[in-house]
C-alpha cells in the first residue's frame, strides 16, 4: 500500500486507539512511511479538513478534553458527547436558564489553541452567528468554559445525513429532489451573508422530522470563508499550499495548493456532487479510486477529469440489485429518467470552468423546482421540440382531446381527397425532408449563436466579479495600510496625507480619485460594463456612509454606462437605477426620484415580471416616496395592493410580504386611521408573534420599532410599551446578552426618554451595559445613558459615562482617531461641564469636538443632522457666558452663511424637492433668531411656502416638524403669522387629513391667545373643539380643547361662559390624566389656578379657596402653586433625547419669551420632549 491509501483508510477509522493500531500493521518496519501518513493527518487535523476526523499518532495525539458529559459550562449542563471534528468537541447539553432546553454545544479542543485555529473556530461561531434561515442550525449563545476554551450554543439537529436519510427512508426521486432544494436555499442565504461553506457534503446537512415532514439543516461552517467583511477580527488565512474541504465533495478550484481564488460557484460544485450521490448512490468520482491513487493524482482527477453522467453512472451499476429497491424505480427506468433534464443539470452543476456552472446556488435550485415542475430547465439547449414535449407533460388532457378531434378532421379530408393526396404524396415528402433539414441547420446555428452569447456573458461577468473584487482590495481595503499608502504616493503620485488609521469615507474619497472621468479609462481601459459595476459599487458605498451626493454622482456614471454597454434593461442597470432613485430620495429631491422608481418599476415588470421580487422591492421604494412627500392617502393604495399582491405571489412569509403590510400600518397611522393601522399591525403580530419570530433580523427589529410609533401615535403608549418589553422578553430567551435583546431595550430606553421618564429610561440602559462592553455597542448604550443621567441631574455620572464611550472608540479606532462620532462624544462632554457651570473646563472638549465634527461633517449620519449645529450653538453659549460676544457673532455668522448658501442652492435646482425648502428655511430661520435677526424669519420661511404652492406639493410630517421648531422658537405674533400661513394652504388642499389641519388650527389659535388676541383666538378653538368632539369626545385632546377655550373666554371676561368648560376641563383632566403625555401630568393643577383666577374676579372666595386647595392635593412631581393667572416666570423646558446645551431665550417683544405664556410652561407654547413639543404641535408630528 502506497501512502495516500494508508492515510485514507485511517482516516475512516475514528477511534484513536484503533487508528494507531493500525498505523502500526500498515507501516510496519518503515518509520519513513508511518511518519509521513502522520504528517498528513496532521495537516488534516490543523487545518480543520479531511471529513474533520481527530488526527493520532504516537507523537501528535490531541489531548483529551477537559470538559466531558456531567460537567456544567455556564447555564449549560454537558449530557454526552454527540460529535468531533478538527478544531472541537460537540456535546448534546441541557441549558438550565433562562429557559430549559436541549442544545449542542460546540467547545475548542484543548491544545487547539494556536492562532489559526482561533480564528476559525471564532470564523465558525461568526458565520454561523449571521444566518437566518430555516435550513441552517441557528446560534443561541456564546462563551468561554472556565479554563478559557471558547465555545458557541446551536439549536440541536436530531437528525442523520441526507443520504442516509434518503435510504432508510426509501424516498423516491422528486421526493429527493424536494429535498435537495431547500438545502441549496440554504447555502444562497450563507452566501449572500459573504459566507462561502467550503465543505458542504452529506455529513454537514442532517434532515430530522419536524411534525413528520422532514426538514434538512446545513450544519459545520468550520472551515468557511469571507467573501466580504471579515468573519472575525482575528488572522485567518489559508496557507499558500494546503487544501481545504473534504475530497469527494471538493471543487477543481478548490484542489489547486492555493486556494486564495475560491468564490461562491465552489460551493455550487459541492451541491451538484450531492444532487450526484442522491441521484445515483455515489460520488461523481468512485470513493476507491481516489483512496487508490497517490494524493497528486487525487488532486488532478478532481481538476481535470470529467466524471460520468448520473444515467450513464446508473447504467453501469447493474450489478448493484439493491439500487432500484432503494428507489422505488427499476434500474432501467430510474436510467431513463434521469437521461436527459437531470444530466443536465447536474452535470451544469460539475462543470470544471466555474464560468459554466449556475452562477447561485439559487439558480440550481430553481432548475431542480422547474424539473418537479415539468417546465424547461435552463440547463438545456431549449429546442422547439423539448418546449412541445414540456407543453404536452403539462396540459395531458387538453393535448389528448385536441389530438383526437384533429384526428377526426384529418380521416375525413383523406376520405374525400384520397387520390388528390396520392398525386401529391411524393412532392411532399420531398418538401418535408428539404424543410426538415434547414430548419434543424437554422435550430442547430440559433443554438450555437446562444451558447456564444451566453459564454460571452459568463466572461464579461466573471471579469466585471473579478475587477470589482480586486478594485476593492487594492484600491479601497488595501489603503487601509500605511505603507500601501505611502507606495501609492510614490509610484502613483497620489496628493493625498498618509493616515494611520484612515476612515471608511478617507478611502473612499481615495478610490474615488481614480475613478474621475479623466482618470477611469486608463484604470479599466476599453471595459464599461466593468467601469459601470465599480462605480455603482463605489455609489453605493458612499450611500452606506450617508454621503449621499459622492453616491449619487457614481450612481449617475454608473447608469450611463450600463445603458451604452448593457442596456437599461440589464438587471445590474435596473440595480443601479434602483440605488440612484434611493440617493435622489435621501438628498429631498423627490421629483426626480419618484420619476426614475416609476421608469425602474416598469422596466422591471417587463423585463422580471410584474410580481418579481426586485419589482416589489422598489414598488416598495415608490411608497417611501409617496410617504416623504405628503401623499398619505396615495401611499396608503399603493402599499395596500403591494401587500395583496406579493401576499399572493411571493407568499405570506415572504420580507417583502411583511414590510409591505408594515408599511401599510405606518401609512394608514399617518393618515390618522389608527384603527385600520392597528388592526393590519396586530394581523402581522398574529401571523408572526414575538415569541417566534427571528428577533436577531434587523428587519424584525425595525419592524417591532414601527409597531411601538404606531401605537404611541395612536395615544397607546402603554401598548407601546408592552409590546417592547414582550420583545425583550423573547429575545432574552436567548440569553440577555443576546443583540436583539440589546436592540429593543434601547429601542425602549429611547421611547422612555422621548416620554419625558428619564427615570424609566436609566435601568434599561444599565441592563445594555454588559451587552458588548468594549465594542461599539457600548459606547452608544453610554452615550443614551448618559443621555438620562444629565435630564435628571447626575451629571457627574454622565461625564463618567461619556468618557468611558471616548475610551471605548478611541480604543477601537485608534488613539488619534477623528470623527463624527468621536467628535460627537466630546461635544456632548463639553456640553454635560457647561451645565455645571464649569467653563473653563467645558470649553477644550466643546472646541475640539466642534472642529472635530466640521471636519468631518460629511460623515454626518442621516439620524443627527442637527449634530454640528447643536454643537455651534453650544460654543456660542459658552462665548457669551464667558464675556467673548465677538467670538458668538462669529460663530452665529459662519452659521448663517452656510445656511443662506444650503438654502439658495435649493432654489436654484429646479428639480428639487420642494419639502426640502421648508426645512432648510426652518433652519435658517432659527439661525436668525439666535442671531436676534427675528424679523427676517417670516419672509424667509413665506418664500419656502410660495414655492410649496407653485409646485403643488402638499406639506409633509418633516416640512410641519420643522416648521414647528421654528414657530415655537419666535415670539408668539410671529408665530401666529407663520401658523396662519401653514393653515391656509392646509384649507386648501382637500386632501389635508382632518388631523393634521387641526392640529395646525390649534396651533395658530394658542400663538394668538399667547399673543393676547382671546378674541381672535376664540373662534377658531370653538372650530378645533368641535372638530375633536366629533373624532373623539374622550380624548386627552378634548380636554385639552376645552381648557384652551374657557381660558379665551377668561380673558375676554366671559366668565358665565369659561366657568362650564374650566370646570369640566379640570374634573376631565382628573380623570383622564393617564392618557396625559408625560409633559403634560400637571394640567389639573394649571386648570385649578385659571379657576382660582375666575372665582377670584367673580368675588366668590369660597369657590376660589376650594380651587387652590384642590391644585394643591392635584400637585404633581413638586410642581410649586403660585396663584396669580399673568406674568409668571417660564418654566425650564423638558430636555430633548441629545443635550442641546440652549437655554430658554426672551425676546423682548412685549414683555413676552419663547416659553412665556397666561399659564405654566408647558400648558403653552414652550419647549418639550422630542417626541413632541407640547401642547400645541399638529397630531401628525406630536400625537396631538
Amino acid at each position: 500500500m502506497n501512502e495516500r491509501s494508508i492515510f485514507l483508510a485511517a482516516l475512516e477509522i475514528t477511534d484513536p486507539a484503533e487508528r494507531s493500531s493500525y498505523l502500526d500493521r500498515a507501516c510496519a518496519g518503515d518509520p519513513g512511511l508511518r511518519l509521513g501518513v502522520e504528517q498528513l493527518l496532521a495537516a488534516g487535523e490543523g487545518s480543520g479538513v479531511f471529513l474533520e476526523r481527530p488526527a493520532v499518532g504516537t507523537t501528535l495525539t490531541a489531548a483529551a478534553p477537559a470538559e466531558r458529559p456531567g460537567v456544567r459550562v455556564g447555564p449549560y449542563k454537558l449530557l454526552q458527547q454527540i460529535g468531533e471534528g478538527g478544531m472541537g468537541v460537540v456535546f448534546m447539553a441541557q441549558q438550565e436558564e433562562p429557559v430549559r432546553r436541549t442544545v449542542a454545544l460546540k467547545i475548542m479542543r484543548p491544545g487547539m489553541d494556536s492562532r489559526s485555529i482561533l480564528a476559525r473556530f471564532e470564523a465558525e461561531r461568526q458565520a454561523l452567528a449571521m444566518m437566518d434561515h430555516p435550513n441552517i442550525a441557528r446560534v443561541l449563545d456564546v462563551g468561554a468554559t472556565e479554563s478559557g476554551s471558547p465555545f458557541f450554543v446551536m439549536e440541536l439537529v436530531k437528525g442523520v445525513p441526507i443520504t442516509r436519510f434518503c435510504e432508510e427512508q426509501e424516498l423516491g426521486l422528486r421526493d429527493r429532489l424536494a429535498l435537495f432544494v431547500p438545502v441549496c436555499q440554504a447555502i444562497q442565504h450563507a452566501h449572500q451573508k459573504g459566507v462561502i461553506h467550503r465543505d458542504v457534503k452529506p455529513s454537514n446537512v442532517l434532515v430530522a422530522l419536524y411534525d413528520d415532514h422532514p426538514v434538512p439543516k446545513v450544519i459545520d461552517f468550520g472551515v468557511a470563508k469571507a467573501t466580504g467583511p471579515k468573519l472575525t477580527d482575528r488572522t485567518l488565512f489559508t496557507a499558500f499550499g494546503s487544501v481545504i474541504g473534504t475530497l469527494e465533495y471538493m471543487s477543481p478550484e478548490q484542489a489547486r495548493l492555493n486556494q486564495l481564488d475560491i468564490d461562491t460557484r465552489s460551493d455550487v460544485y459541492a451541491l451538484g456532487v450531492l444532487l450526484y450521490e442522491l441521484l445515483t448512490g455515489s460520488t461523481p468520482i468512485d470513493r476507491a479510486r481516489l483512496a487508490s491513487a497517490a494524493f497528486d493524482e487525487v488532486l488532478r482527477l478532481i481538476r481535470e477529469e470529467e466524471p460520468d453522467r448520473p444515467s450513464t453512472r446508473l447504467s453501469a451499476s447493474r450489478t448493484q440489485p439493491e439500487l432500484p429497491a432503494a428507489r422505488r424505480v427499476e434500474l432501467d427506468r430510474l436510467g431513463q429518467v434521469l437521461r436527459g433534464e437531470l444530466d443536465w443539470i447536474v452535470m451544469k452543476a460539475l462543470e470544471k470552468d466555474r464560468a459554466r456552472r449556475y452562477e447561485t446556488a439559487n439558480g440550481l435550485a430553481r432548475d431542480v423546482q422547474r424539473y418537479l415542475e415539468d417546465e424547461p430547465v435552463e440547463a438545456c439547449p431549449p429546442t422547439l421540440g423539448y418546449r412541445l414535449r414540456k407543453v404536452y407533460r403539462r396540459n395531458r388532457a387538453a393535448v389528448a382531446v385536441g389530438s383526437a378531434f384533429v384526428l377526426l378532421l384529418t380521416a375525413s379530408a383523406v376520405l374525400a381527397t384520397a387520390l388528390a393526396v396520392q398525386a401529391r404524396r411524393a412532392e411532399r415528402r420531398a418538401e418535408a425532408a428539404l424543410a426538415e433539414a434547414s430548419a434543424n441547420e437554422a435550430e442547430a446555428i440559433a443554438q450555437r449563436w446562444a451558447a456564444d452569447r451566453e459564454r460571452r456573458r459568463a466572461e464579461e461577468e466573471r471579469r466585471s466579479s473579478e475587477a470589482v473584487r480586486n478594485f476593492l482590495q487594492t484600491d479601497l481595503l488595501g489603503q487601509a495600510s500605511e505603507f500601501t499608502q505611502a507606495e501609492t504616493r510614490r509610484l502613483g503620485g497620489e496628493d493625498f496625507e498618509v493616515a494611520a488609521d484612515p476612515t471608511v469615507g478617507e478611502l473612499l474619497d481615495r478610490a474615488a480619485a481614480r475613478l474621475a472621468p479623466e482618470r477611469i479609462d486608463a484604470r479599466f481601459p476599453g471595459l464599461p460594463s466593468i467601469q459601470a459595476e465599480v462605480l455603482k459599487t463605489v455609489g453605493n458605498s458612499y450611500q452606506l456612509i450617508g454621503r449621499y451626493e459622492e453616491g449619487l454622482d457614481h450612481l449617475r456614471r454608473a447608469v450611463a454606462l450600463f445603458a451604452a454597454s448593457r442596456g437599461l434593461d440589464d438587471p445590474a442597470a435596473l440595480d443601479a437605477r434602483h440605488a440612484l432613485a434611493e440617493a435622489l430620495w435621501m438628498l429631498d429631491r423627490l421629483y426626480e426620484a419618484e420619476a426614475e422608481v416609476e421608469a425602474v418599476i416598469a422596466d422591471k415588470a417587463r423585463v422580471l415580471g410584474p410580481h418579481h421580487p426586485e419589482t416589489a422591492n422598489s414598488r416598495i421604494l415608490r411608497g417611501a416616496l409617496l410617504l416623504a412627500s405628503g401623499r398619505l392617502a396615495e401611499a396608503v393604495d399603493d402599499y395596500r395592493a403591494l401587500a395583496a399582491s406579493t401576499r399572493e405571489h411571493l407568499g405570506p412569509d415572504h420580507l417583502y410580504t411583511l414590510w409591505s403590510a408594515v408599511n401599510l400600518a405606518e401609512a394608514l397611522s399617518l393618515l390618522g386611521r389608527f384603527d385600520e393601522a392597528i388592526a393590519e399591525m396586530e394581523g402581522i403580530l398574529t401571523r408572526f408573534p414575538v415569541r417566534d419570530a427571528p428577533l436577531d433580523h434587523p428587519g424584525v427589529v425595525a419592524a417591532h420599532r414601527v409597531f411601538a410609533d404606531i401605537y404611541t401615535r395612536a395615544g397607546r403608549p402603554a401598548d407601546a410599551d408592552r409590546l417592547l418589553r414582550e420583545a425583550i422578553a423573547a429575545a432574552e430567551a436567548g440569553g440577555r446578552r443576546n443583540p436583539a435583546a440589546w436592540a429593543f431595550r434601547n429601542a425602549l430606553a429611547w421611547d422612555r426618554i422621548k416620554s419625558g421618564d428619564h427615570a424609566a429610561a436609566i435601568p434599561l440602559f444599565e441592563a445594555n451595559l454588559p451587552v458588548e462592553n468594549r465594542a461599539h455597542r457600548g459606547a452608544v448604550t453610554r452615550e443614551g445613558l448618559a443621555v438620562s443621567l444629565v435630564a435628571t441631574g447626575r451629571i457627574d455620572e454622565a461625564l463618567v459615562r461619556l468618557l468611558e464611550a471616548l475610551e471605548i472608540e478611541l480604543a477601537l479606532r485608534g488613539d488619534g482617531h477623528r470623527g463624527w462620532w468621536t467628535g460627537k462624544l466630546r461635544v456632548q462632554i463639553g456640553q454635560a461641564l457647561l451645565r455645571q457651570g464649569k467653563h473653563a473646563e467645558a470649553e477644550p472638549p466643546l472646541a475640539d469636538g466642534y472642529r472635530e465634527l466640521s471636519d468631518h461633517a460629511g460623515d454626518q449620519p442621516p439620524w443627527d443632522p442637527n449634530g454640528l449645529a447643536v454643537a455651534r450653538r453650544s460654543l456660542i453659549e459658552l462665548y457669551n457666558s464667558t464675556g467673548r460676544p465677538d467670538e458668538a457673532h462669529r460663530l452665529e455668522g459662519e452659521r448663517i452663511r452656510e445656511l443662506e448658501a444650503s438654502l439658495e442652492r435649493l432654489r436654484r435646482e429646479p428639480a428639487s424637492n420642494p419639502i426640502a425648502l421648508v426645512r432648510a428655511a426652518a433652519d435658517l430661520g432659527l439661525a436668525l433668531v439666535d442671531a436676534a435677526r427675528e424679523e427676517e424669519v417670516v419672509p424667509v420661511f413665506q418664500d419656502a411656502l410660495d414655492r410649496i404652492d407653485a409646485a403643488g406639493w402638499p406639506l409633509d410630517e418633516g416640512a410641519l416638524r420643522a416648521y414647528a421648531r421654528l414657530r415655537l422658537t419666535v415670539s408668539h405674533e410671529l408665530a401666529a403669522e407663520l401658523a396662519g400661513g401653514v393653515v391656509d394652504r392646509l384649507r386648501r388642499r382637500p386632501d389635508t387629513p382632518h388631523q393634521v389641519l387641526d392640529g395646525e388650527v390649534f396651533a395658530l389659535a394658542s400663538h394668538i391667545l399667547w399673543a393676547g388676541h382671546a378674541d381672535r383666538a376664540e373662534p377658531l378653538l370653538r372650530e378645533t373643539l368641535a372638530t375633536q368632539l366629533e373624532l373623539d369626545p374622550d380624548s386627552w385632546q378634548a380636554t385639552k380643547r376645552a381648557f384652551f377655550l374657557g381660558t379665551a373666554l377668561l380673558r375676554q371676561g366671559k366668565h358665565a361662559e369659561a366657568e362650564p368648560l374650566l370646570l369640566e376641563s379640570h374634573e376631565q383632566a382628573v380623570d383622564r390624566l393617564a392618557l396625559a403625555p408625560s409633559w403634560e401630568t400637571h394640567f389639573p393643577v394649571a386648570t385649578a389656578e385659571l379657576l382660582v383666577e375666575l372665582y377670584t374676579a367673580l368675588g366668590r372666595l369660597g369657590g376660589g379657596r376650594e380651587m387652590a386647595c384642590r391644585a394643591g392635593e392635584a400637585e404633581p412631581r413638586g410642581i410649586g402653586l403660585t396663584v396669580t393667572g399673568r406674568g409668571r416666570s417660564p418654566e425650564t423646558p423638558h430636555p430633548g433625547p441629545r443635550m442641546r446645551g440652549r437655554a430658554p431665550r426672551r425676546t423682548g417683544r412685549g414683555g413676552t419669551g419663547r416659553f412665556a405664556s397666561p399659564l405654566r410652561q408647558s400648558t403653552g407654547c414652550g419647549g418639550a420632549p422630542a417626541r413632541g413639543l407640547g401642547l400645541v404641535l399638529p397630531p401628525f408630528a406630536c400625537n396631538n
